[in-house]
């Protein structure tokens, strides 16, 4: 899986993500302080109809932890399909964390603005 290092050096990265209702392609900031899947966009989650998985505790940055409602979903990822807990988010960006990372390489080139995923 290749991307690229914007502007604002954010490795940017696209996946194919699969709901009960629909499948979209969508760009991810790749966010290697968060050690979950997915964490999507409201108006982007709602239309791709995910299930409900339940409530847990998430602590963010800042330290605050908050109960959050967890979705499930899928993605393509190397070629297979993979089943991952997806969290909502009010940002505009959709964030890719270091859970789909494990058993990966991840080379991120800020000379040549490149990320590539193997």
């Amino acid at each position: 899986m290749k991307g690229y290092i914007d502007e604002f050096r954010q490795a940017r990265l696209e996946l194919k993500v699969i709901g009960e209702a629909s499948t979209v392609d969508i760009p991810f900031v790749l966010d290697t302080g968060f050690d979950g899947a997915l964490c999507l966009p409201v108006g982007i989650a709602v239309p791709l109809g995910l299930r409900l998985k339940g409530v847990q505790d998430i602590e963010y940055a800042d330290g605050v932890v908050k109960r959050e409602l967890v979705f499930l979903g899928r993605v393509i990822i190397d070629g297979q399909e993979v089943e991952v807990d997806i969290f909502l988010t009010d940002s505009k960006d959709a964030l890719m964390g270091t859970q789909l990372l494990a058993n990966r390489v991840a080379i991120l080139d800020f000379r040549h603005q490149t990320v590539e995923i193997r």
